[in-house]
Formats: C-alpha cells, sequence, structure tokens
C-alpha cells in the first residue's frame, strides 16, 4: 500500500508539467511556466476534511486559493487545522493528564485538471508543506506574570505539554462538479503523510492517514 502511495505521488507530480503545457510543438524544454503558459484565471478554495488522527475521528477544515493557468492546472497555498475550536480531539492515554490536540499545516497547493471542461471530471490536488502539533493540557494553570496587585498575580491558562514540526505530502483525487462558470463543487480522497512528527507518547505515523474531502471553489475558472 505504501508503495502504491509513493507511485501515486511521482505520478501525480511529473503530470502536472504535462497537463499545464500549450499543445504548439516546441524545441524548448517544457515547463509549468513556458512560453506557452499563461494565468487564465483565479480561484479560492473552501474545504473539509474527514479523517482519523491517531485513532480519533476529526474535522479538518481548510482554505484555499491560487491562480489558474491554462484552465486546467491551478497553483496557490493551501492551509488546514488539525483542531478547529471547539472541536479539539480529546486524548486520555497520551500523558499523566487528558490532553487537546492542536496544530494544523500549509503550504504549497498544486491542482491538475486534465479535463477541465467537462460539467463533471476528475482534478488530482498536491499538497506539499510543512506544519506542526501539540498536545495543549485540558486544564488551565496559573501563570505568574509582572503585576500591580494581587488580583493580577496568576493568569490561567492551557499548557503545551509537548509540541513537534513536521513536513507533509498530501496526493489526492476529486470528482469535481461545474455549477456555474465562478462556482465549483467537489468530494475526494487524499492521504496524508507528516515526515518527522516527534510528540511525547506518540508514534511517527500516528497522524499519517486517509481523508474524504469535500469543498467548494469560487473564482475565474
Amino acid at each position: 500500500m505504501k508503495t502504491f502511495f509513493i507511485a501515486a505521488i511521482l505520478f501525480v507530480a511529473t503530470g502536472f508539467a504535462g497537463f499545464a503545457q500549450d499543445e504548439t510543438y516546441t524545441d524548448e524544454p517544457q515547463t509549468i511556466f513556458s512560453t506557452g503558459s499563461k494565468v487564465t484565471g483565479w480561484f479560492i478554495e473552501f474545504s473539509n476534511s474527514y479523517t482519523s488522527l491517531n485513532g480519533e475521528y476529526s474535522n479538518m477544515p481548510g482554505f484555499a486559493g491560487g491562480i489558474v493557468m491554462n484552465r486546467n492546472f491551478s497553483i496557490g497555498l493551501i492551509g488546514k487545522s488539525l483542531s478547529w475550536y471547539p472541536t479539539y480531539l480529546k486524548y486520555d492515554n497520551v500523558l499523566d493528564e487528558p490532553v487537546y490536540l492542536e496544530g494544523g499545516y500549509g503550504g504549497l497547493y498544486l491542482v491538475a485538471s486534465p479535463i477541465e471542461k467537462k460539467v463533471l471530471h476528475i482534478t488530482f490536488p498536491l499538497v506539499i508543506g510543512a506544519g506542526g502539533a501539540a498536545y495543549v493540557s485540558q486544564e488551565q494553570y496559573p501563570d505568574i506574570e509582572d503585576f500591580e496587585d494581587l488580583d493580577d498575580l496568576y493568569d490561567y491558562d492551557h499548557c503545551t505539554l509537548s509540541s513537534s514540526p513536521y513536513f507533509i505530502v498530501e496526493p489526492g483525487a476529486n470528482v469535481e462538479l461545474n455549477v456555474t462558470g465562478f462556482m465549483k463543487l467537489y468530494a475526494g480522497y487524499s492521504y496524508r503523510w507528516m515526515m518527522g512528527l516527534n510528540l511525547e507518547n506518540t508514534s511517527s505515523t500516528a497522524l499519517n492517514g486517509s481523508s474524504f474531502n469535500f469543498g467548494v471553489k469560487f473564482g475565474k475558472f
């Protein structure tokens, strides 16, 4: 299964350049930003992902935006939350007390749409980026700060008990519907690899996993 997904990443990544090219023959090396490539639109996207994080089911809302090139290739930035308030995930068996999982990730967002003009078509998104995750105490603890009187002696807040940055690669496939000239709906699947995760008492692969994604796009396509 892992080999399959690695192959999928390579396929999607190498396929982006081909989808983005003008079909006119040229002796020049083909690139995303070759002479025949041009910006043909823009987009903003709102999404939600239903997934599992270390065995706990969660929703991961996201936001993206960018430009469209040659009508079938999008380049932009995306961000997703692991813990959109107040849907924190409670972990009772990680540390000595109940904790919440917080964090998120963001990065480069590439989407190939080889048959974009069809009312119903397939797209191939790829996220490459980085993020962070943390275990935060459920209880609030006093934090001694500068104060002018005794009433200001303590400021209560949640404590970060363990945190870690990570890199992420997330390829996927969506079925997309052209609703109007400025609106699209989609649903699909992606697989999330987090590399370098190092949370206390937690496997480095605990936050890897599948996501079922739903979203809406607005813009000039």
